[in-house]
Order: C-alpha cells, then structure tokens, then sequence
C-alpha cells in the first residue's frame, strides 16, 4: 500500500484502543487542572518574645498552619536578633511576631517596607503597634460588648458592675470610658481605688461593700496579682458576691465565670492573617498590605472560650441558664472539673 505525503500511517494499536483518544483528553486536563490549583508560597519568621508554653503552642499552630497554606516559616530568637546589627529579611517575607515584646522590637527594628503580624498581644493600641501602617494581628483582649453579654446571659438581674482600679477614673481614661459606653442600658460601673485605701484589702471591701452584682477584673499587671486575687476571691465569697476573671485559671481559682485565650487559635488567626498580607504584597499592587486591609481583617477580635465554676454558684446559689453551661468550653465543678 503507498501512502502519500500528507497521509498518517495505520497504527494498529489505534485500532485495538478506541478509548485512546478520550484518555489523552482526560490526561491532558488533569495537567491543567493541576498547574491551575498551584498556590502561592509564602515566607514568614516567626520570633518569639519568649520560650513561654503559650507562645510555643501558639507557634507550633501558626507554622502547622501556615504549611497547610502552602507557605514556608523559619522561627528566629528575640534574643538572637537583638544582638544582629541588622534583621535578616529574606525576600517578600512577612515578620510574625508572638507577644507583646516581640512586636514591639520588631515594629522599632524592622525595614519599612516589612510587614509584621502579631498575636498574643494584650494591647495593641498601648503598644503603639494599631499606629504601626506595617502592623496588623490578633490581640488577646476580649471585647468588652462579648464579657458583657455574658454577664448578662449569667446574671440577667445584674445591673451593677463593679471594678477595682490602681487609681480613681479620670476625664481620659480610656477604659473606663470604654466600659462605660459599652455597658448593657440601665447598668451603672462602680470603681474602687487602691490609691486611695491603705492597702488593696482595704480596697478590696470597700468595693465589695457597696451594691455591685458582680465585680469584673481586667488583666492589669498593676492592680492584679497572686495575693490580689485570693484577697478578691476571698472577700467576694464571704460576702456573696460573684467575680468575673480575665483568665480561665482565675475561674478555676474561684470567679463564678470568665473568659480564656487559646494560644493556639491566636496562632491560627495569625496565620490568617499572615496568609492575606503575602498574597497582598505578592501580588504587587500593594506597597502597604497591611494598612490595606479592612479593618475586621486587620485587627480582627480574638477568639475566646467561656469559663464556668459551678462550685461556686453553688455556694452562691446562682443557677447559671442550662444553655450557658452547655456550650461553655471550660466547666469546673463537674465530676471531671476539666475542658470540654
């Protein structure tokens, strides 16, 4: 048989494989679909402000999370650095800071052109990190309308709240203009100032003595410590009176009810947060990724797991609603007293 030029030779196995044509198809589109599903990897070093527990598992969730957003993460030492004349940035990379004196050196030290992220922060705002255009990340302070609301499905009589401060509230003190405004309607805050007492004891009942339905506590490094909370917790059972704690431990220790902070899903909000800042600045359209960002991305609120003693509203005799304590993630006081 001749063929002509133009005319393609008979392949047997074309004739045995009908299929053939179809399977090429289907394996040339799942090359494409394949090169179309690559993502874009990212760089971030994460610094520690110190080897605190909290801050490793808020690490140890941030990279696991970062590697599944197909990006790579190095973990630097503060310490290190701080001896370095100069941050080794590698690239388009991103600065993620864990605690408050990290960010706080990495926002003074870092190029301009770097962004950082943080968690594990108290106050950002204090820290002068929410003034940084660089800046942006996940705070561990519960937003004041989020506590409230809880005392309120607790205690729905309450009305009164009150609050033990260092120094009486002035024209600008922001948190007590803070919590004034963010009170339910109708509540009223009464404070009371170690300042003006001879000792925190004395502050301490002078607070309890008065008609407050709940005394509510801040994580103020000036006003609490060991000996202020056992005098709080103390003082508010012999006088019936209920504590809401900044902390899980602080529940566990005797509030009736708080809030807590998983350091391990601030690492997975940074990470978040981190994955959007590199993708903003990859893309080049961006010279300031983070002060791009709207502002519920940028500083987004943390989440936080609820806190109940059930001992205590025992001894209080406080029936706390059935469906508070069903969705509650830590419940002292149950047989196993321990997180659900």
């Amino acid at each position: 048989m001749a063929f002509s030029k133009n005319t393609a030779p008979w392949r047997p196995e074309r004739a045995r494989d009908p299929c053939r044509r179809l399977r090429l198809a289907v394996a040339a589109s799942s090359v494409l679909l394949a090169a179309g599903a690559q993502t874009f990897a990212g760089r971030a070093a994460v610094v520690l402000s110190s080897q605190a527990r909290p801050y490793q598992q808020a690490q140890v969730e941030l990279s696991a999370r970062m590697t599944k957003l197909d990006h790579v993460t190095r973990t630097l030492s503060l310490t290190d650095l701080a001896k370095r004349p100069k941050l080794p940035v590698a690239g388009d990379e991103v600065y993620v800071a864990v605690g408050t004196k990290a960010a706080v050196w990495l926002s003074r030290a870092l190029p301009k052109n770097v962004p950082l992220v943080f968690c594990m922060v108290s106050d950002p705002n204090a820290a002068g990190l929410n003034n940084d255009p660089r800046a942006c990340g996940i705070q561990t302070s519960v937003p004041l309308a989020a506590q409230f609301a809880l005392v309120a499905k607790a205690l729905p009589k309450a009305r009164s709240l009150g609050m033990l401060r260092k120094t009486p509230p002035s024209a600008n003190d922001r948190l007590a203009q803070e919590v004034i405004r963010t009170l339910p309607k109708g509540w009223r805050l009464q404070t009371a100032a170690i300042s003006r007492h001879k000792s925190v004891a004395d502050a301490i009942e002078d607070l309890l003595g008065r008609d407050v339905d709940i005394v509510w506590t801040v994580p103020d490094a000036a006003v609490y410590n060991a000996a202020t909370v056992r005098s709080l917790l103390l003082g508010a059972i012999r006088r019936k009176k209920p504590v809401f704690g900044f902390s899980a431990s602080f529940v566990r220790a005797g509030a009736l009810l708080g809030v807590g902070i998983d350091p391990r899903a601030q690492g997975r909000q940074a990470a978040g947060i981190a994955d959007l800042v590199l993708k903003a600045q990859a893309s080049g359209t961006s010279t300031c990724p983070a002060a791009e960002l709207p502002p519920a991305q940028r500083f987004p609120d943390p989440e936080f797991q609820v806190a109940l003693n059930l001992i205590v509203a025992r001894k209080l005799s406080i029936t706390l609603p059935s469906s508070l304590v069903k969705r509650t993630a830590w419940v002292f006081g149950r047989d196993e007293g321990a997180k659900r």
